[in-house]
């Protein structure tokens, strides 16, 4: 397990899972934070809009249970209301409150939930994603360098 930081702060734990290969590679999964254009820790903003509901409510889809949204209580179905402070009435302006948000913000939203009005406050935090890694092992032999010149050329 390695841990990921930034200016000292805790961005994630990653479990590194290698497979070896025939091809005297390796393959390896983990996952790394998503940053913004400056480096910084982007927040994490999965939050999305079921675009088949004809009732013209912003009825919320959670895509990841992870997720702070899924997380502070917030279901697929929720109807939209407001998102930190500002009465939301498309998907542009919830696109536009989610895009003025960092990890760290405390997000008041409002919803309704079985016709019921309810008030969920959400720790905005950062995410990762995961990656796939290509290494090369010491002493490839000639049979792995030819299968890996292979799967290169999708042979």
């Amino acid at each position: 397990m390695a841990s990921y930081y930034l200016h000292g702060e805790l961005l994630g734990n990653v479990i590194d899972a290698v497979v070896r290969d025939s091809t005297g590679g390796r393959r390896g999964l983990d996952s790394m934070p998503v940053i913004d254009s400056a480096g910084r820790p982007a927040a994490d903003v999965r939050l999305s809009i079921d675009f088949g509901d004809e009732s013209g409510a912003l009825s919320l889809v959670l895509p990841n249970p992870a997720t702070p949204w899924a997380r502070a209580g917030l279901r697929t179905g929720d109807q939209l209301v407001s998102l930190n402070g500002v009465t939301v009435h498309s998907t542009r302006e919830m696109q536009q409150a989610l895009s003025s948000l960092h990890p760290g913000d405390e997000v008041p939203v409002e919803v309704r939930r079985n016709g019921q009005a309810t008030r969920i406050t959400v720790a905005v935090t950062g995410y990762s994603r995961p990656r796939v890694r290509f290494v090369d092992v010491a002493n490839v032999t000639a049979g792995q360098r030819a299968r890996r010149l292979d799967w290169a050329a999708g042979r």
